[in-house]
């Protein structure tokens, strides 16, 4: 009889309570949210580095451009509609307008600086400032110009920074006179560093 009651008392304890239960969906549901919001700043990281290498590619498109058909091509990174156009797209290559925002698969709330003082690393970059060349009367610049001479130097550079202020990073983005090297780099505290 002692093995009867044994069994019973086993049978009647296995399974999950519903406190269990509540805890085990509960946990389940916080770990979820966790790989979610990871899943997207991923998607948005690898969105901005798309806009990024759009740019360095379209830069040395036109550069290439430039040279071949021995006529000068002029940049103009527009910081606010988040594109660069071609001022004379019939001497220097067919593709008139690059949209940052397109070519990355809608990536959303780009921020762009730009300054032609290619050494200014520190250039501050974000949603609260912008550190943008300014015109003679004080105003902020809302575009960058970048001028390849038909030689394929740049008698015109600029450093220009790709902020994303929803995974808070951005890109560093310069192209050098008089030599016309393009590079790119991860921005660091609102700083670049070319040196890696």
């Amino acid at each position: 009889m002692s093995n009867t009651l044994n069994l019973r008392s086993i049978s009647e304890n296995t399974g999950f309570t519903i406190v269990e239960l509540m805890l085990a969906i509960s946990m389940l549901g916080i770990l979820s949210s966790i790989a979610v919001i990871n899943f997207n700043r991923n998607i948005q990281s690898a969105r901005l580095n798309q806009a990024a290498q759009a740019f360095v590619s379209f830069a040395k498109e036109s550069k290439s451009s430039s040279l071949n058909s021995a006529s000068p091509c002029v940049l103009i990174v527009s910081h606010e509609q988040a594109q660069i156009t071609i001022s004379n797209p019939i001497e220097c290559t067919q593709r008139q307008t690059l949209n940052l925002i397109d070519d990355s698969n809608d990536l959303q709330n780009l921020v762009i600086c730009g300054t032609n003082n290619t050494s200014n690393f520190s250039m501050d970059c974000d949603q609260e400032n912008d550190g943008s060349d300014v015109d003679t009367n004080g105003i902020l610049k809302t575009s960058t110009h970048i001028e390849f001479t038909p030689k394929g130097t740049v008698s015109k550079g600029a450093l220009v920074k790709l902020y994303s202020p929803n995974i808070k990073k951005g890109y560093c983005i310069v192209i050098t006179e008089p030599v016309g090297l393009i590079r790119k780099t991860h921005m660091n505290r609102n700083t670049c560093n070319f040196s890696n």
